[in-house]
């Protein structure tokens, strides 16, 4: 029992939502550990070997086929969290199914689908194998993918990483900077997953990483992104001055 409530405390939910919205207070010292990964080679393991750390990616995820577009667009429409419409549970499944064939077309001409899925294991992969070199202690790792509105979702990935035997779990946002509508629903759909059930493993969070040195250097090296993204921020500092004569 005692076991049980320390873990309901370390994910500490309750406490940390703002607007109905998960905004975990955690670090990114993790992150440092990807120096260097692109070094390291992939590595599987057997189910047999336990899993002590297991590292859930969490992002929207995308239709890895045509198929599965209807599914993905219905999921993103119906999710309070990215938007709010009136009568949502039924406007936005309407929604979805009229868009589907168009977006459809545009899938079609990427190749049939949406290859987030192969990179975000792409790099899992990587990361773990670089994390049981250099964190022995806390081997093996394992990745898991938990995509928002796409296969796998978050919420099957969680199960799959209790039935695995997972010690510590690390819910590791892709997202570098966090906003309610991206990281937080995903924190939301873990929220949701354990609201009326224990939580048999210790969970971490890794909510947002805008200050990493490696995203750094990766923006400034001559991406217009940085720059826009400032002139915006700036132009709404101005606007948001005006109307109420203070910035936050």
């Amino acid at each position: 029992m005692g076991k049980q409530i320390w873990n309901r405390q370390t994910l500490n939910i309750a406490n940390n939502l703002t607007n109905n919205v998960l905004r975990m207070k955690t670090g990114i010292g993790i992150l440092s550990l990807l120096k260097g990964y692109e070094k390291c080679d992939t590595r599987h393991y057997s189910d047999a070997r336990k899993i002590k750390t297991g590292i859930l990616m969490m992002n929207m995820g995308g239709p890895s086929s045509l198929t599965e577009v209807e599914d993905f667009l219905t999921r993103l429409f119906t999710d309070k969290d990215i938007m709010t419409l009136p009568m949502q549970s039924k406007l936005g499944p309407m929604i979805a199914k009229r868009r589907t064939p168009n977006i459809i077309q545009k899938y079609s001409e990427i190749g049939g689908g949406s290859p987030i899925l192969k990179w975000t294991n792409k790099q899992g992969e990587l990361m773990t194998s670089l994390l049981d070199k250099i964190s022995p202690t806390t081997a093996p790792h394992k990745h898991y993918v938990g995509f928002r509105y796409a296969n796998p979702l978050t919420e099957d990935s969680i199960a799959q990483m209790e039935k695995d035997g997972v010690e510590h779990a690390v819910a590791f946002s892709q997202y570098p900077q966090y906003s309610c509508s991206t990281s937080g629903s995903s924190f939301n759909a873990l929220y949701r997953y354990y609201l009326n059930k224990e939580i048999p493993m210790k969970w971490s969070f890794i909510d947002r990483w805008p200050t990493h040195p490696k995203l750094l250097e990766a923006v400034n090296a001559g991406d217009p992104y940085p720059a826009s993204s400032c002139h915006v921020l700036g132009l709404a500092e101005t606007q948001l001055s005006s109307q109420i004569g203070f910035w936050q």
